[in-house]
């Protein structure tokens, strides 16, 4: 099984153990090969269309289409959200931009669309 995480490589505790720990430890499993990408590498494509999994780690405007694509082909999608966006304290580096209403309708169309 191959699984791709489609993630920016952070030095923070997100990167560090909501990414490339798990990331490790499912690597370690019979059978399980696990690569982090991030979305400018140029072995993104091929993964997107490849993987048995995809696990999102980012919301871009494409993702949607890019998740539906896969359902179609029998791929599995998963989003992971590494907070509740819609209460996040102030202080959050990233609280502003969960104010926006598109960035918001963005994120739901992409949970729609994923597995």
């Amino acid at each position: 099984m191959l699984i791709a995480q489609l993630t920016d490589f952070t030095p923070d505790g997100h990167g560090s153990y909501r990414v490339h720990a798990p990331a490790r430890a499912l690597s370690r499993r019979p059978g399980v090969t696990v690569v982090d990408c991030p979305p400018d590498h140029r072995w993104l494509p091929w993964l997107v269309a490849h993987a048995d999994v995809l696990v999102l780690h980012r919301f871009d405007a494409d993702l949607p289409a890019v998740a539906a694509s896969r359902r179609v082909a029998g791929r599995v999608t998963v989003v992971e959200a590494s907070d509740d966006y819609f209460d996040l304290q102030p202080w959050s580096d990233y609280s502003l931009g969960w104010l926006d209403r598109a960035r918001q309708d963005q994120f739901w169309r992409l949970v729609a669309a994923a597995d």
